[in-house]
């Protein structure tokens, strides 16, 4: 019996052994390939953070505008950001690309960090299967949403900390901590406005204090430039940038999806069907405008009522509105605290997807936060072998890899942006996510194992 004993526990051991490496051996590999990309982006003349923050930070503490025009590059963002880069304006530039891509480095680790754990994963177990699913829902979640994360490092954009934000404000909300949420999700939309929207999901669920926090937080975020200097004729950096850059949105033949970068670039759904249906793409990589194209506003009611049916289906599934989660009880009376926290976790998971997608402009690198659902997915296609589900998951698995940009398709590339297929993956993801909180709305068992952290 002693010898019996000591083989378990040596088992045991082994076990616990191979699950500590296995973890630090995800960590190192997630490394180095954000150290890969970030290499590879330091030596680059054109990347966003050294030709449009940095210079807009130095523009800020001389006094000159920080909105200098359409050039390329230029700052169009709300002037919070400039804010953040002003540190960095007395380093050489390739010390400050190092810096800024370091720190995005340890933002992708914790992207997946947060991610892995609010989908239900926490301390690999030591069971051999179950160590095995754990692993199947890490790659395939990856597979589908890693190539957003990697496209915000090779850019040099800030979208990975927007990200960050935004799951920590989920870790945060679902956890019944919703002013924390709120703070989170202001700071993330204070560096660009459409996380804005997510305080339209924390009315429907009626925590309209943590919803005037999260904007309270965004306007006093982008009223710190103004301590610095006023705009010129002594007026608030933010009020520019609205005028500027936000009512021109809503001007009569406005074409939908042109919003200061680039019509290609553009994924969410206002720069897909502005693309469809007013220009073509030809062989040589450019766009040429279609012959009797829509009119603007044809195209703004087009995308407003795709708008109104996303709004629609979101809404059925997270039913009813305007009041809190609650957790159900079971024969004993007892609280179902996981089953509020399973409901909570794919709301927040299907407004992260609607983020990018009703944004005036969503790059590839906005979608990172595509993660938390891709997560979500993954474990019930795994763990509850769901049709639906796993459908949702290797559909945006598929759109992601073909839309990877490889020297000798690069065609291939250019169309895939073209149709729009960052959109594509996160309506995959939405509908999967809608599925599943669907079936957890109609009180079906969940086998897989969720738990609040």
């Amino acid at each position: 019996m002693s010898q019996g004993r000591k083989t378990i526990k040596w088992s045991r051991e082994r076990l616990k052994t191979s699950r500590s490496n296995l973890v630090l051996g995800a960590y190192i590999l997630t490394g180095l390939v954000c150290l890969g990309v970030s290499i590879a982006a330091v030596g680059r003349e054109h990347l966003e953070w050294t030709n449009a923050y940095v210079p807009a930070g130095a523009r800020l503490l001389s006094g000159e505008s920080l909105y200098l025009g359409p050039e390329p590059f230029s700052f169009c963002y709300p002037p919070f950001s400039a804010v953040v880069a002003v540190p960095f304006v007395w380093l050489p530039m390739w010390v400050s690309n190092a810096l800024f891509q370091l720190v995005n480095c340890a933002a992708v680790i914790l992207l997946i960090r947060i991610t892995w754990q609010l989908s239900g994963g926490g301390r690999l177990p030591e069971e051999g299967d179950r160590l095995r699913s754990e692993i199947w829902i890490a790659v395939l979640a990856l597979l589908a949403a890693f190539r957003f994360s990697s496209n915000a490092l090779a850019h040099g954009q800030l979208d990975l900390l927007i990200g960050v934000l935004l799951v920590l404000g989920a870790a945060a909300f679902v956890n019944g901590r919703s002013a924390l949420a709120g703070i989170c999700w202001g700071l993330g939309a204070a560096f660009k406005g459409p996380p804005l929207l997510l305080a339209l999901y924390l009315v429907w669920r009626r925590q309209v204090a943590a919803a005037v926090i999260m904007v309270a937080v965004f306007f006093a975020a982008n009223l710190l430039p103004d301590v610095i200097h006023h705009a010129p004729g002594g007026r608030f950096w933010l009020t520019v940038w609205f005028e500027r850059y936000f009512e021109p949105l809503f001007g009569r033949g406005q074409l939908p999806g042109t919003w200061f970068g680039g019509f290609k670039d553009n994924q969410s759904i206002a720069g897909v069907v502005g693309r469809w249906f007013s220009t073509s793409l030809t062989t040589q990589d450019n766009l040429t405008p279609r012959a009797n194209a829509p009119n603007p506003d044809v195209l703004k009611a087009i995308i407003y009522g795709t708008y109104g049916l996303l709004a629609i289906g979101s809404a059925i599934v997270m039913w009813p509105p305007f009041r809190q989660l609650k957790s159900r009880f079971d024969c004993a009376g007892v609280v179902d605290t996981s089953e509020r926290f399973h409901r909570a976790v794919y709301e927040v998971a299907i407004s992260l997807c609607l983020v990018p997608l009703v944004s005036p402009m969503s790059s590839r690198s906005h979608f990172c936060v595509l993660l938390l659902p891709a997560m979500c997915l993954a474990r019930v296609a795994v763990e509850r072998r769901d049709v639906i589900a796993r459908a949702s998951l290797f559909t945006a698995i598929l759109l992601s890899l073909i839309s990877l940009n490889i020297p000798p398709l690069k065609l291939v590339h250019q169309l895939t942006l073209y149709l729009g297929s960052a959109a594509a993956a996160a309506l995959s993801l939405l509908i999967g996510c809608g599925w599943v909180r669907w079936k957890l709305e109609q009180g079906e068992a969940t086998p897989w194992k969720l738990s609040a952290r």
